[in-house]
């Protein structure tokens, strides 16, 4: 929570200083919320649930660089949005929906009234909105218009309609006319009611490959990574002693079934394989300066390492024996050429974005649902596998609902889950370095692609064209594809959630299944 004690809130007709500002939605355990006459942000991180998709400044309620006036009246909208019911409200005579308003929309709402403002005293307006025609009204989306698309432009409107429409409910009067008398927010802002679906298709020729390079990490690499690591956290178990470590190291040369670990030359180093003593280290017990160079014992022991590599008792990386593959240049070998500890964690990363595009891709799931998957979420549905969710959006009792997936899906969850670090979470951070939710989805996307590209020569993936992927138009694609087989369009209309809304599902659901040229 953020207070501004320095600066004096202007008193409300409707609210106590003191009073919480969440008192309609459901608050996590423990939780404090601000209060009313914070003026300059009202921070529901840790007082309301945040889906894991959102930033944490999504839902934060921003009232600075506004004067005293306009601050009362942004944080009384905000209260009489997430408070639909509070007493003052229906004392004041305005009516409005029992269901509160997410607190993501609130602060975007809220945040629509510093542009206002802004126009405002450019124009050399009034504080007062009051004293504001109609006319500066309508100048003010004009300029919105030419500066943004008509789906934005309608949050203003509606931002404008709102001041008319709950004045009884703020101090300042609110705005005693409406600008656009009988005029819905839509035509005013030039909108249709059902806007043309923009959600782009993935092209063929990115889509193909990047589901087949994202099963290839999962059924190919993914053991070989997971082996990697339940080494490499063994081998950090170990004590590293000084006694005797001579002995071990002899008896460690001598034996000819070890092999060097060895690592790619550094950009000033020459080419070939070089010795990893920090992975040797490990293996043997020792401290890094058993092969100090700067000793002459250290020296004749790197001497003997560097004779390991010239005799081919060597592997890079962390293990030997990785998964084999096909390369573009038609060469056959491991798919990764290094695998050591830094290495390792690049790996784990893309192996858990490779996880999370493959879900994405394949299961008709939001974003924001897809980050919501708990580790426990994997369940048998009459029969079928299937992932659990719990809507969490704005509704007390929390209803468990299911998405039918295949089982490939099943097994890109269990794996995400296995390297995730979170306590619940499934997609989330894998490194203990980074542990908690902080993910984001399109970077995911972006930096699996630009792996792939990049070393693509040894791993024998397939190149994956640079475009622009987002979550969202994985769904898009699939519901296309699916139009094209027998009883598709059940099956998307209840993936899409519009089971209970057919009549006007079918709209948006005829348009997410269109055909692309592509």
């Amino acid at each position: 929570m953020t207070t501004n004690t320095s600066r004096a809130a202007r008193p409300s007709a409707f609210y106590r200083n003191d009073e919480p500002v969440v008192q309609s939605h459901p608050m996590l355990p423990g939780a404090v919320a601000p209060r009313f006459g914070d003026t300059h942000c009202w921070d529901l991180n840790g007082v309301v649930y945040k889906a894991p998709s959102h930033a944490s400044a999504a839902i934060r309620v921003l009232f600075r660089d506004l004067d005293l006036t306009w601050n009362l009246m942004a944080r009384e909208l905000a209260m009489l949005w997430l408070n639909p019911r509070h007493p003052a409200i229906l004392a004041a005579g305005v009516h409005l929906r029992a269901d509160p308003l997410a607190v993501m929309t609130v602060a975007q709402r809220v945040g629509h009234l510093r542009p206002l403002a802004a126009f405002g005293a450019a124009r050399g307006l009034p504080s007062n909105l009051q004293a504001w025609s109609s006319e500066d009204f309508k100048a003010y989306i004009a300029h919105r218009q030419t500066i943004t698309e008509p789906g934005s432009v309608t949050n203003h409107v509606h931002l404008i309609k709102a001041l008319h429409q709950l004045r009884a409910a703020l101090t300042c009067g609110g705005l005693p006319y409406d600008p656009w008398p009988g005029m819905s927010t839509n035509y005013v802002a030039n909108q249709p009611i059902v806007p043309e679906l923009r959600t782009p298709v993935i092209p063929p020729e990115t889509w193909f490959p990047l589901v087949r390079n994202c099963w290839t990490y999962i059924d190919v690499f993914a053991p070989d990574i997971l082996r990697a690591a339940a080494y490499w956290d063994d081998l950090r178990s170990r004590p590293l002693t000084g006694p005797d470590a001579a002995r071990r190291f002899d008896t460690w040369l001598m034996d000819p079934a070890n092999t060097m670990p060895t690592r790619r030359a550094g950009p000033s180093e020459t080419p070939g394989p070089k010795i990893n003593i920090s992975v040797l280290t490990r293996v043997i017990g020792v401290r890094p300066d058993f092969f100090q160079s700067s000793t002459p014992h250290g020296r004749q022991r790197r001497e003997a390492l560097e004779r390991l590599v010239v005799n081919g008792r060597s592997h890079p990386g962390l293990l030997p024996n990785l998964a084999e593959v096909g390369r573009p240049d038609g060469s056959h070998g491991p798919w990764h050429d290094s695998l050591g500890p830094t290495e390792l964690q690049v790996e784990q990363v893309m192996l858990r974005n490779a996880c999370f595009v493959f879900t994405a891709a394949l299961s008709m799931m939001r974003e924001c649902e897809l980050r919501a998957i708990t580790k426990d979420a994997l369940v048998e549905h009459y029969g079928s596998p299937a992932v659990k969710s719990t809507k969490q959006k704005l509704d007390p009792n929390l209803p468990i609902k299911h998405w039918w997936i295949t089982p490939p899906v099943a097994r890109a969850i269990e794996l995400a889950g296995r390297l995730s670090q979170h306590d619940h979470l499934t997609f989330a951070a894998v490194s203990d370095r980074w542990a908690g939710d902080s993910f984001t989805s399109i970077a995911a996307i972006d930096d699996f692609v630009r792996h792939i590209n990049r070393w693509r020569h040894v791993s024998g993936l397939e190149e994956i064209p640079d475009s622009n992927i987002t979550p969202h138009m994985f769904r898009r694609t699939m519901a296309m594809l699916s139009r094209d087989f027998p009883g598709a369009e059940i099956a998307v209309g209840m993936q899409l959630k519009h089971v209970t809304t057919r009549a006007l599902a079918n709209r948006v659901t005829g348009a997410y299944m269109d055909n692309d040229p592509s």
